[in-house]
């Protein structure tokens, strides 16, 4: 995984998803050993397709959810095949399945010291579950951005990949940050930054990752606000000046 190979990157598209016993043929025989080998590459690749035929109880919303959760599926084909794409919007998965392709980080916990002096530390903690069917399969940094009007610091979480943040998982993020000493006093943004690995989109909000969370995220940025931090030389702790 992550080798940037050929095959650490190539996944699978499944053109007849649920559509027999084999999905048309997508699956040789034994159908159970490819569908497992699809299985562990999609924790690390791109997963997805389309359906082509309604086979019930296979295409019906149970195997349905079961086999993208297992599968990790990251995309799905909203145009073919209708007659499976209704049925599971009469049977009320459709929602689930759009909410669940790819990864769906929503916050769970925050941990922050509300006051730090300039110069002082700022340590906090963040859990994260992934109700998603897969992780990211592309490298993202992890930023922390502490804000206040023009004033933008930001600093790179090292050793943290989201790509490991792993379906049905939780992820808790720590970090122990020094203010700048200059800082001036007032009121801050705490905030968490997952902008796109390329330089040229790195800038572009709508390609960093939003929390699935309300009223975190800050679409002029792309940034989801963790919690708010009062910057103040009368708080306590030890200052680097």
């Amino acid at each position: 995984a992550y080798a940037g190979t050929a095959r650490a990157r190539v996944g699978h598209h499944n053109d007849c998803f649920l559509a027999s016993s084999s999905d048309y043929g997508t699956y040789a025989s034994p159908v159970s050993t490819w569908e497992a080998y699809v299985a562990a590459d999609g924790r690390f690749t791109a997963i997805g397709g389309e359906t082509c035929a309604v086979y019930s109880p296979r295409t019906d919303c149970p195997a349905a959810l079961a086999e993208m959760s297992q599968n990790h599926w990251s995309y799905l084909n909203q145009q073919y095949h209708q007659s499976v794409l209704s049925s599971w919007a009469s049977q009320g998965c459709m929602e689930t399945v759009q909410k669940r392709l790819g990864y769906r980080f929503a916050l769970e916990r925050v941990a922050s010291r509300p006051l730090v002096a300039p110069g002082g530390e700022l340590a906090f903690e963040a859990d994260i579950f992934n109700h998603g069917f897969a992780s990211p399969f592309n490298a993202r940094p992890v930023k922390v951005v502490l804000s206040s009007g023009s004033t933008r610091l930001v600093a790179t979480l090292a050793g943290v990949d989201v790509r490991r943040w792993a379906a049905g998982e939780r992820t808790t993020l720590a970090a122990r940050l020094r203010v700048p000493a200059g800082l001036a006093p007032g009121t801050y943004q705490l905030a968490l930054w997952l902008p796109d690995a390329a330089p040229t989109l790195e800038s572009d909000p709508r390609q960093a990752i939003q929390l699935a969370n309300a009223g975190v995220w800050v679409p002029a940025t792309g940034d989801n606000v963790l919690a708010e931090v009062r910057i103040d030389a009368t708080a306590p702790g030890v200052v680097d000046s």
